[in-house]
Formats: C-alpha cells, sequence, structure tokens
C-alpha cells in the first residue's frame, strides 16, 4: 500500500477559485487547483491509503489524479510514507520573541525636530532588532551616520535605509554600508545622471529609484512583489499581524505610533517614552489581528505570504476592513491596474 505525506516545510492555503502550495524551505510558492489542495489535504496525515482515495473516481479521473501526484513528488511537496517515517516530527509554526518590540520605523523630512539618538537610546533599552530609517528629504546625513553608529553598539541586527538622492548621496550610501548591520539601501528620486553613477558602484545591499518619496503615504501598498514566503512571516501570521506586530514607529513630526500612517499617536516624542506608549493596551492590541480576521484577506490564497496594513484600509471606520492599496479579488483570482 502506499501513502503520502506532505513535507513540514510545506502548508497548503484554500482560496474561493484557487489555492496554493507554498515551500518554507525553498521560499516559494505556487498556485495550485483547489481539488489539488483537498487532495494533499486529505493525506497530510500520513495515514490514507492511495489506493482508497483513488477507488471512488472514474478512470480518466484517477488519470488526473495520479498526475498531480507526479508533480507533487517532482518538485518535492510530499513524501512516499511507510513505516519508516512513523516518529517523524513536523517542524511547528511556531513565532518566538524575548523581547517586547522586534522592530522599528524612525522618519526623517525637514519637520523633524526630535532628537535621533534619543530614539536610538530608547530602542536600545527595548532590545529592538530590526530598524528601519527614512530619510525623505535628504536633510540628516548628520543623523543617520550617528544613528549607524550607535547601532553598531546596540542589539540592532538588520538596519534599512530610505535616502533621498542628493549631490552627497552616493558617498553617504558608501559610508553607511561600511556597517555590516546596514542591510538595505534605498536612494529615491534619483536623476538619470546619479543613475549612471550608481550604476558603478557595485553592492547588493544598494538598489535605486527615480520615484520621489515625500511621505509615509508610501507606505501600505499590497503587492505579489511583496509577498514574503519564509518561516517568520508564516508562523507570525498564524496568530500576529505580519506587519505591526512588535512594531513601535517615531514619524517625522515625532509622534510615536504603530506606523507613521498610523492616525493614533500615543504620545510625542520630546514628552514622553518609547516604553511608556507600549503601556497603552490599544497600542499593543493591534499586534495580534490576524489575516483571518480580516475582510476579504480572510477568504484570499495569499493571506498566509502576504503582509498587512491598518493604517490605510477601504473602510476606515472598520479596523478590520480589507487594505485600501490591495488590488486583488480572490473571488475572480484576479489584480486589477
Amino acid at each position: 500500500m502506499s501513502h503520502y505525506k506532505l513535507h513540514s516545510h510545506c502548508f497548503l492555503t484554500k482560496g474561493p477559485l484557487r489555492s496554493i502550495i507554498v515551500d518554507l524551505e525553498r521560499r516559494r510558492y505556487e498556485t495550485i487547483p483547489c481539488d489539488m489542495h483537498d487532495l494533499i489535504d486529505s493525506f497530510k496525515d500520513g495515514h490514507a491509503n492511495w489506493a482508497a482515495i483513488l477507488d471512488p473516481y472514474a478512470h480518466e479521473d484517477r488519470m488526473v489524479l495520479n498526475q498531480y501526484l507526479d508533480w507533487l513528488l517532482t518538485k518535492e511537496y510530499v513524501f512516499k510514507y511507510d513505516t519508516t517515517h512513523q516518529n517523524l516530527k513536523p517542524v511547528p509554526l511556531i513565532y518566538e520573541s524575548a523581547f517586547l518590540v522586534d522592530s522599528a520605523i524612525i522618519d526623517l523630512s525637514s519637520d523633524s525636530k526630535y532628537s535621533v539618538p534619543k530614539v536610538l537610546a530608547e530602542l536600545a533599552v527595548l532590545r529592538c532588532k530590526s530598524l528601519q530609517i527614512r530619510d525623505y528629504d535628504g536633510y540628516h546625513a548628520r543623523a543617520l551616520t550617528e544613528a549607524i553608529l550607535m547601532a553598531d553598539d546596540s542589539f540592532v541586527c538588520n538596519i534599512h535605509v530610505l535616502l533621498k538622492a542628493t549631490e552627497r548621496s552616493l558617498a553617504l550610501a558608501k559610508l553607511l554600508l561600511t556597517s555590516p548591520r546596514v542591510s538595505s539601501i534605498v536612494i529615491h528620486g534619483c536623476s538619470a545622471r546619479l543613475i549612471s553613477d550608481l550604476r558603478e558602484f557595485s553592492d547588493k545591499r544598494l538598489t535605486y529609484t527615480p520615484t520621489l518619496v515625500t511621505n509615509e503615504a508610501c507606505c501600505g501598498a499590497i503587492s505579489e512583489r511583496y509577498f514574503t514566503v519564509n518561516h517568520r512571516c508564516a508562523s507570525l501570521g498564524l496568530f500576529g499581524n505580519t506587519c505591526l506586530y512588535k512594531k513601535i514607529s517615531v514619524d517625522r513630526f515625532g509622534n510615536i505610533k504603530n506606523c507613521p500612517s498610523s492616525i493614533e499617536s500615543y504620545g510625542r516624542l520630546q514628552e514622553t517614552t518609547l516604553e511608556s506608549a507600549l503601556e497603552d493596551q490599544h497600542f499593543r492590541s493591534l499586534w495580534h489581528i490576524t489575516k483571518s480576521q480580516v475582510e476579504v484577506c480572510k477568504d484570499c490564497e495569499f493571506r498566509m505570504i502576504c503582509t498587512d496594513c491598518r493604517a490605510y484600509r477601504k473602510d476606515m471606520s472598520n479596523l478590520l476592513s480589507k487594505p485600501l492599496k490591495c488590488n486583488y479579488d480572490p473571488y475572480s483570482a484576479q489584480w486589477s491596474a
């Protein structure tokens, strides 16, 4: 008798018209028919016999199901199960974090009057691991440099920088990239000349775009290119918000928020601390809104690999409304322009 089992690093998500199979080890996903989803689901525990699964079907349908199985085996999404696998334990999708804050966003513009070192010092106390700094106007070369130097002596492991294109932005980017903690730099608002200069500078961490990012409204876009296929995102998505969980932000005016695009503020940095803002129960309640609660998203086949946005919603009066900047309709399986 032949038995088959889904690899523990793979999982299925079903939508109204189609499903997806996700391979966390290879960091890829593929769309599949819903009847293939049901087929895999029928033997995911390893106890269903293949012959018994095929028995109710007509000959033509069995041929199709056997083709499905061959494809799944070739892709290594499933494996043949026998007594030697009885003690295999699946890899659990569990996301654990020992600290109160995992990530932070600092926004800077010509309107910014707050102290960046103060923010970095408070994030160090909170043991923040990931930091995004977004410079909209190009006035903060010194603050960026200070932030990188301070982060080198902190718990921050990954720093992502959004940098406004200026005459000195390439030199500044090269300086910032000397820190091993800088994971990426995006230079925005690039001229044709600067783009030409950047092409001669080879560093995979540095990218550039002619698009000018002037404020926090750039945030919240939902797109296939932003899908994240890894263990962290999949496990976090089971119980937390894939964008806001254990995140804290300071907008360009110094307001402490879940996200710089959020309407709600939990005090100004000049008057309170990040730690005090985190004590607000409403601040932390947003961490636990999952895709399975959000309208439309809860039915979407991409819900376990997609980010979320509670700052920009179709219905701003409804905290669980579909993200405003998502143009995918799972009920037609179509992306609109």
